[in-house]
């Protein structure tokens, strides 16, 4: 929220992408995206956007996220050495209940779901 003319305003974010991958060793593939998405281009540009520093927004045992500005995406990493296929799931993050209700009703309409999924928030 911020305050615009003292009226309180919700400041709206774009939807992005939410990529999880399940990945062999967590460390390494840690460094490797803070390399890929800006750790070692600071201040270059990438897209027409200026880069910098990018860490994980969370990070814990076997688990990393980072929340990438440009492109917009939220990309995953679950450690699982022993797992079959790279790709954990795909995603699309969004910030408001209201969206998730659009989401929803449109994807009933089309025949792709029959009703939301459990709780869809991530954690």
């Amino acid at each position: 929220m911020r305050s615009v003319g003292g009226d309180e305003q919700r400041e709206e974010r774009p939807t992005r992408l939410q990529l999880a991958l399940n990945v062999r060793d967590l460390d390494e593939a840690v460094d490797y995206y803070q390399k890929l998405f800006g750790q070692k281009l600071f201040g270059q540009k990438l897209f027409g956007q200026k880069l910098f520093g990018v860490a994980p927004h969370k990070r814990r045992d076997g688990y990393a996220n980072f929340s990438i500005e440009t492109p917009p995406l939220k990309l995953v990493l679950f450690e699982d050495p022993e797992a079959s296929e790279r790709l954990n799931h795909l995603g699309v993050e969004v910030f408001s209940e209201a969206e998730i209700g659009v989401a929803v009703d449109r994807w009933a309409e089309a025949g792709i779901i029959n009703a939301p999924r459990g709780d869809t928030r991530s954690r």
